[in-house]
């Protein structure tokens, strides 16, 4: 019987303001191939591109992960790959993000 070969869970699905890609699917190549989210976030910032953390965040509480738990893997992996200013910074957008959430967790209009 032929192995079914699954698709790459990294996707680019977007552009920042800045002309850098986004990449989504972070999640999913983390928690089901077991690679440390550091080093991913890490490869993907050497490359230039971003991670999409609302796709993250969206995928980890599908997972059934709590808010907790996402927060403090999100904050390991930016403090690693880019430092804890970096991180400052990214925390206003994130909760600027988190606040703009529906009620179903998408986005408001």
């Amino acid at each position: 019987m032929a192995r079914r070969r699954r698709g790459a869970p990294l996707r680019i699905t977007g552009k920042t303001t800045d002309d850098r890609d986004v990449v989504s699917g972070v999640f999913k190549l983390f928690d089901t191939n077991g690679l440390p989210l550091e080093i991913v976030v890490a490869l993907i910032h050497e490359r230039g591109k971003v991670v999409n953390w609302p796709d993250f965040v969206e995928a980890a509480e599908k997972a059934g992960w709590k808010d907790k738990t996402t927060r403090l893997r999100i904050k390991e992996a930016i403090t690693d790959a880019h430092g804890a200013d970096y991180y400052k910074d990214w925390l206003v957008s994130f909760n600027r993000w988190m606040s703009q959430r529906g009620s179903d967790g998408a986005p408001a209009p």
